[in-house]
């Protein structure tokens, strides 16, 4: 019986000891929550500029120009011929009643209007070449397409046959406002040759050149009505 009454005293006091230790639990703190880690800033990120060519002193950089095109200008002003249109002082009139035309051309040209077309020189032939015409000459053969439509477009795409090879083509505009097109490229008979088209007044008119053909848009520019209506 002392034993049984020990036994229980100590489990009483165990009893009590426990309860007089333990603590109320203590509700969740929102703002004692670990959340997220704070980003860091966000880094600036390199923008792709445009590519700029190299300038010289004093210049101010432009967008870097890859194209490499030598085909028509932007403004659709005269043609510039590849490999460069050179400066001519244009102070000689040709005029073709019979034609019906006129056009500027240099001092020291040779015209012949002996046949069915006139031809223009830049020198006398010196012999074998593009069409007979050496590559640091210039002829040019003004031809009267007679029974052609009067449809400059559709002249341009046969001209476009034509040719074996097509390197140059442009729309422009004559002195007197009338529409012409150049082109350039090499055909069966010639390596190299520029053409322009035209139509003046009522009659639809073909320009050539061979040899060096690069004289041929600035003469062309200047062709005009005979009676310069």
């Amino acid at each position: 019986m002392t034993s049984t009454r020990t036994h229980f005293a100590i489990a009483l006091c165990a009893l009590l000891l426990g309860a007089c230790s333990t603590e109320p639990t203590a509700a969740p703190d929102p703002a004692g929550l670990d959340g997220p880690p704070a980003s860091s800033p966000t880094e600036a990120q390199p923008v792709a500029m445009a590519t700029e060519a190299p300038t010289g002193a004093g210049e101010t950089g432009g967008p870097a120009d890859d194209t490499g095109t030598t085909g028509p200008d932007a403004a659709g002003g005269l043609p510039q011929p590849a490999g460069g249109a050179p400066k001519l002082s244009l102070t000689e009139t040709y005029t073709s009643d019979l034609w019906g035309y006129a056009l500027d051309y240099p001092t020291g040209w040779l015209i012949d209007d002996t046949g069915g077309s006139v031809i223009l020189r830049s020198a006398a032939s010196e012999g074998p070449g593009s069409d007979g015409v050496p590559a640091h000459m210039t002829k040019i053969d003004i031809v009267t397409l007679e029974g052609f439509a009067l449809d400059l477009d559709a002249r341009v795409a046969q001209v476009r046959e034509e040719l074996d090879a097509l390197t140059e083509e442009q729309r422009f505009t004559l002195q007197t406002g009338q529409d012409a097109v150049w082109l350039r490229g090499s055909g069966a008979m010639t390596e190299d040759t520029g053409i322009v088209l035209t139509i003046v007044g009522n009659q639809l008119y073909q320009l050539q050149a061979f040899g060096d053909p690069r004289p041929l848009p600035a003469i062309a520019f200047t062709f005009r009505p005979a009676s310069g209506d």
